[in-house]
Order: C-alpha cells, then sequence, then structure tokens
C-alpha cells in the first residue's frame, strides 16, 4: 500500500530528525565547555540543559513502541 509506505517514511524522517536534533543540542552545548583549564568551571550552567536533555529523553521513549516505529 503507497499510504503506509510514505507513513513509513515520514515516520523515519521524524525519529532520524529528533535523533539530529538531541546530537546537535548536545554538541552545541558542550562545544565552548570543553577548556582544559576550566572543565568543571562551568558545570552549574549546563544543569538547565542536563534537565532539558534527561526529560527530552524520557518523552521520546515513554511511548513503549518508539524503538519499533519502523
Amino acid at each position: 500500500n503507497k499510504v503506509a509506505v510514505w507513513i513509513n517514511q515520514i515516520l523515519a524522517v521524524v525519529k532520524v530528525s529528533t535523533l539530529l536534533t538531541v546530537v546537535i543540542i548536545g554538541l552545541t552545548t558542550i562545544k565552548n565547555h570543553l577548556s582544559p583549564n576550566n572543565l568543571f568551571g562551568n558545570a552549574r550552567g549546563l544543569a538547565y540543559y542536563n534537565h532539558y536533555a534527561s526529560s527530552l529523553l524520557k518523552v521520546l521513549f515513554a511511548y513503549s513502541g518508539w524503538n519499533t516505529l519502523n
């Protein structure tokens, strides 16, 4: 069925886009905090992003069928 294939492709794009978004946000956040002189100096500022990422992953995996979406 063409509709089923189309829906499958859309869901695959959403799944990969979500994963890439999480990776890009993580890399962007950590980019400015990797100086060896001040490795843990800005750890408090990262607490917000840590909670955000943790919450986002919990929401993404709350649906038990996330891993079998495609």
